[in-house]
């Protein structure tokens, strides 16, 4: 069976947190932006978000969104019912 999670994890830190929704996913990772740059000394956040498919016991991450402090995201115009969709071909 084909199971999906959002995952927000970083490169040098890992696993920061794991979501059932993309929309939650994204608010840990504005939220993860927002603690690293208030730490000062050019601080930066290495989060990236993945949907992590399992299927049959083997899991696979797939970047779905770009990261970069210069990439802004605004929350009220993004849907809360945002789908991903898999072609298992």
């Amino acid at each position: 069976m084909l199971k999906l999670n959002y995952i927000v994890k970083g490169s040098v830190r890992g696993k920061i947190s794991n979501h059932k929704k993309l929309h939650s996913a994204i608010t840990s990772l504005l939220r993860d932006r927002k603690e690293c740059a208030s730490l000062g000394n050019g601080s930066y956040s290495d989060a990236e978000i993945f949907v992590s498919v399992n299927n049959n016991n083997n899991n696979y991450y797939i970047p779905v969104y770009p990261i970069g402090e210069e990439c802004e995201i605004d929350l009220e115009n993004l849907p809360r019912n945002i789908q991903v969709e898999i072609n298992k071909e």
